[in-house]
C-alpha cells in the first residue's frame, strides 16, 4: 500500500466518483459528510486507524464525502489489485466481505438462501449472485471474473456527467459513460419481490432487456424473472454496450 498526504481541506474522495483506492488512517482526522444531507454538516470524524472507501472499493463509487480536518497521512489501497486479489482468493474475498460488514461499511444478506411465497417463482433458493460485463467497452470497469453481489436489493446507475443531478438514495454500482448516455443515473435494480427474484427497471430512459424481454417505462412491465445459470441484462437498448452476465447459482 502507497502512503499518500493530504492538506487540511484537502478532499481524499468525493461523493459519486469512481473509487479507485480506500484509505487507512494513519495520522490525522478525516471528516466524512453524507451527500443527500446538508453539505456543510459532519456526519462523522474518522482518526488513526480508521478504514475509508472500502466498500466502495466493491461496489463502484463512493457515497459520500471525505475531506481531511488536519494534514493527514493514510495507506492507500489500490482497487484493482484489490479485487484482482478477491478474484483470485474466495477466502479472502469471504474474509473481507466479514470485515466490511463487522465495520458497519456493508448491508449483510444471510447466505442469499431465501425462500419465497410464490413456490412458482423461477428463482426460490439461491447461493450466491455474480455480476459480469459482457462487453469490452465497458467491461473494464468490473473485475473479469464479476462483482459477487452481497445485499439485495442490488441497484445500478451511472455516474453523473457534468452539471447533472446526483440521484437520491444509494446506487450499489455506478458506472463511467459518455454522451449520448445509454446508461442513465439510475437504471436497474437486482431485487426480490413476489415473483422471486427478477431485475426492475427503475424508471431509465432507454429500458432494458433481461434474456431478451424488453421492460422499462415504455414497455408493459417493467420487471423480468431471473433463472438459474446465466442472465443476459442490457442496460440502454439493444445496441448499447453495457451488457451484462449475471449468473445465478444455486443449491438445487
Amino acid at each position: 500500500m502507497a502512503r499518500r498526504r493530504f492538506n487540511a481541506g484537502e478532499a481524499l474522495y468525493q461523493a459519486g466518483e469512481p473509487a479507485r483506492f480506500a484509505y487507512v488512517i494513519e495520522e490525522g482526522r478525516v471528516a466524512r459528510r453524507d451527500p443527500e444531507g446538508d453539505e456543510s454538516a459532519i456526519e462523522r470524524v474518522d482518526e488513526p486507524g480508521a478504514v475509508l472507501g472500502a466498500a466502495a472499493l466493491i461496489g463502484g463509487a463512493h457515497r459520500g464525502t471525505a475531506t481531511a480536518l488536519t494534514p493527514v497521512t493514510a495507506r492507500a489501497i489500490d482497487r484493482d489489485r484489490f479485487l484482482e486479489t478477491l478474484q483470485l482468493d474466495a477466502a479472502a474475498e469471504a474474509e473481507v466481505v466479514e470485515m466490511l460488514q463487522r465495520l458497519g461499511l456493508l448491508r449483510a444478506t444471510p447466505d442469499f438462501a431465501v425462500d419465497l411465497a410464490d413456490p412458482d417463482a423461477p428463482v426460490r433458493r439461491w447461493t450466491s449472485l455474480r455480476l459480469a460485463g459482457a462487453d469490452p467497452v465497458f467491461g473494464g470497469q468490473l473485475p473479469a471474473a464479476g462483482l459477487a453481489i452481497l445485499a439485495l436489493p442490488f441497484s445500478v446507475g451511472r455516474v453523473p456527467g457534468r452539471g447533472e443531478v446526483t440521484p437520491h438514495g444509494r446506487i450499489d454500482l455506478l458506472l463511467a459513460d459518455r454522451r449520448p448516455f445509454a446508461l442513465s443515473r439510475v437504471h436497474f435494480a437486482i431485487e426480490t419481490g413476489k415473483d422471486g427474484l427478477v431485475v426492475r427497471d427503475v424508471g431509465s430512459n432507454l429500458g432494458t432487456l433481461v434474456n431478451g424481454t424488453a421492460i422499462g417505462r415504455r414497455q408493459e412491465r417493467d420487471a423480468a424473472p431471473l433463472r438459474p445459470g446465466e442472465n443476459r441484462i442490457v442496460a440502454g437498448g439493444e445496441h448499447s454496450p453495457f451488457r451484462f452476465a449475471l449468473t445465478v447459482a444455486t443449491d438445487d
